[in-house]
């Protein structure tokens, strides 16, 4: 009989001791980048930025030529995250934002916020031109939300503010928003030797939207001597009409590209790059018959072949006609192409089978968005008056209303 009680109670035992370790066994938390699988553009862009808002990041850090402090909480909103911080540069001078860099404190929003940072090691890829495989190194990433905003915003603040000593101290601004690319890749002519003044009217035959870093701008001459057989552009698609407000005045838009290599072999094309307007059939798939729908009118000055920065940022200053053709109702389309041999219909030097290219990080890297993505800075703020910089202290960009009355509908004060 007491070897019957003893034996029930060594089962019971075991039988309690498997419901403790089962209600002990968790299972593992999905990293971000893994709740992405499957997902949608907005979808993705959605959690991300529900996932980047539970931090702290409130505090001053220091990141490439800035002392930055965040002063305000991270809040999402629809398709990103804003913040307010202000900045320094290495000699402590600040940093001033808005249209006149006169704003101490900026509003910063950032869409389709990225996740990833390069992890400081690097991986083979290989890429093909000219029906050659070439083996390139890119960087590998981590995921990492707190550093991804703060490299963000360092890059953002390079390009969208000044150092002014006469900022307005206490003013605080709502008018730089960040976008980083819902759709990119590369559009080609391959294939057939044509003349160059035929090769760059033909019909686009092949289309990358995957790869994690390609050809913005290439060129490649066949066999055939003063003939080419390859030539590639680019096209990037930046979500920009829900966020931005149709009434705003967009005073400065910065297109960056980061650079992943170049290359120009003995064609010695010296090729450049520079942005255009874009017009794909379809801005959520970009097609290889979109390889004509890219426009001749530079949108910013030009990067030379020897200026092609490999290992960062290429920052293009978008000039008046790239400003108005940022789209406050729709997305905003962009597309890259060579200038000195393309746009200008101007043969390389030809030599046979030989090639002239930039590489450059598309959005697929990564797989959750990283620091090194195609984006787009604007500068944006109400319509007003002009030739007044400040109202009762405020800097004149940030000021909504006068008594009551919407800023843009004023367009003079005391006459």
């Amino acid at each position: 009989m007491n070897f019957i009680n003893k034996f029930w109670r060594w089962i019971f035992a075991l039988l309690v001791g498997g419901v403790v370790l089962a209600a002990n066994i968790q299972t593992p938390e999905l990293s971000v980048k893994e709740q992405l699988t499957g997902k949608n553009q907005i979808e993705k862009a959605n959690i991300k930025s529900t996932e980047i808002a539970k931090l702290d990041l409130r505090g001053q850090f220091t990141s490439g030529d800035y002392t930055i402090e965040i002063t305000s909480p991270i809040t999402k909103i629809d398709g990103g995250i804003e913040f307010y911080a202000k900045a320094w540069d290495k000699k402590g001078n600040p940093i001033g934002f808005g249209k006149d860099n006169l704003t101490e404190t900026e509003r910063f929003r950032i869409f389709n916020p990225p996740i990833m940072v390069p992890d400081g090691t690097k991986k083979n890829e290989t890429i093909t031109l000219g029906g050659k495989e070439k083996v390139i190194e890119v960087d590998n990433f981590r995921e990492d939300l707190g550093e991804a905003v703060k490299q963000v915003l360092a890059h953002t603040i390079s390009v969208s503010g000044k150092p002014n000593k006469d900022i307005v101290k206490g003013s605080v601004g709502h008018t730089t928003d960040t976008f980083y690319a819902a759709e990119d890749g590369y559009v080609a002519k391959t294939g057939t030797s044509l003349t160059w003044a035929n090769l760059i009217i033909a019909a686009g035959t092949n289309v990358d939207r995957t790869s994690a870093s390609t050809v913005p701008m290439g060129i490649h001459s066949s066999a055939t001597s003063g003939q080419f057989n390859e030539l590639y552009r680019s096209i990037y698609v930046f979500s920009t009409g829900a966020t931005l407000p149709d009434g705003d005045d967009i005073s400065s838009a910065t297109f960056s590209l980061y650079g992943a290599g170049a290359g120009d072999n003995s064609l010695g094309a010296d090729p450049d790059t520079n942005v255009y307007a874009a017009t794909p059939a379809n801005e959520a798939a970009i097609a290889a018959g979109d390889f004509t729908n890219i426009g001749s009118t530079a949108f910013s000055t030009a990067i030379t072949y020897a200026g092609w920065n490999t290992a960062d940022y290429n920052d293009f200053t978008l000039n008046t006609a790239g400003k108005a053709a940022i789209n406050k109702t729709g997305n905003t389309d962009l597309g890259v192409r060579n200038a000195n041999h393309d746009v200008a219909n101007s043969a390389p030097a030809w030599s046979s089978n030989d090639y002239s290219y930039t590489l450059s990080y598309y959005s697929e890297q990564g797989g959750g968005g990283t620091t090194n993505d195609p984006k787009l800075v604007v500068v944006h703020a109400p319509a007003g008056p002009t030739g007044v910089k400040t109202l009762n202290d405020l800097v004149i960009g940030i000021v909504k209303t006068i008594n009551d009355v919407a800023i843009g509908s004023i367009k003079t004060i005391n006459g």
